[in-house]
C-alpha cells in the first residue's frame, strides 16, 4: 500500500516542483541612451539634464526625445520640448529624469501620480521640491527653470532620488 501511494505521489509532486518553479529572471537588456541626448542637446531650447558617472550597474531602459507634436512619452503628440531618460538603479528601482518646458503641472502631476508637495531640498545646484503620491509610494523631486521643468521620479526614497538628482548635468 505504501509502494503504491509513493508511485502516485512521485509524479504528482515532480509534476507539481516542475510547474511552480520560478524560473530565473531574464537579464535586463540595457539601451544606447547616448545617441538620443546627442539630438535633445543640439535640438532643445533648454539645456537638458543627464547623469554623469553612474556606475555601470545602473541600467538604461527608456530614453525620449521628441519635438512639440511629435510622439512624446505616452505616445500621443508632446505638448512640449520633451526629454525622458529611464534607468533600473542596482537594486532595480526604476528611476526617471524627464524635462519638458510646456505643460508643466501635467507632466509634474502625471510622474509624481499627483503628488503632494512635501518640502524641499537641494541637490546638484538646484533646489528641488518635494513630491510624495497620495499612497507614498512615489516619490518625486521638482524643478523649474522658466517655463522648463525637470522632474525626477521614482517609487523609491527621497534619498535615493536625491543621490540620483546630483549626478544630473547640462553638458
Amino acid at each position: 500500500m505504501i509502494l503504491s501511494l509513493a508511485v502516485i505521489l512521485l509524479p504528482i509532486l515532480l509534476v507539481s516542483w516542475f510547474f511552480t518553479r520560478t524560473p530565473g529572471a531574464p537579464p535586463t537588456p540595457a539601451i544606447d541612451w547616448a545617441p538620443t541626448l546627442a539630438v535633445a542637446r543640439s535640438e532643445s531650447p533648454y539645456p537638458v539634464l543627464a547623469p554623469t558617472a553612474l556606475p555601470g550597474s545602473w541600467i538604461p531602459r527608456k530614453v525620449v526625445w521628441a519635438k512639440p507634436g511629435r510622439p512624446g512619452l505616452d505616445g500621443r503628440p508632446a505638448p512640449g520640448n520633451t526629454w525622458q531618460l529611464g534607468l533600473l538603479s542596482p537594486e532595480k528601482t526604476y528611476i526617471t529624469i524627464t524635462q519638458r518646458d510646456a505643460d508643466q503641472s501635467q507632466l509634474v502631476a502625471d510622474l509624481s501620480r499627483n503628488g503632494a508637495v512635501d518640502g524641499t531640498v537641494t541637490a546638484g545646484g538646484r533646489t528641488w521640491i518635494r513630491q510624495v503620491s497620495p499612497d507614498g509610494r512615489t516619490r518625486a523631486l521638482v524643478a523649474t527653470n522658466g517655463p522648463v521643468v525637470a522632474v525626477v521620479a521614482g517609487d523609491t526614497s527621497y534619498d535615493a532620488l536625491v543621490a540620483f538628482a546630483t549626478t544630473l548635468a547640462d553638458r
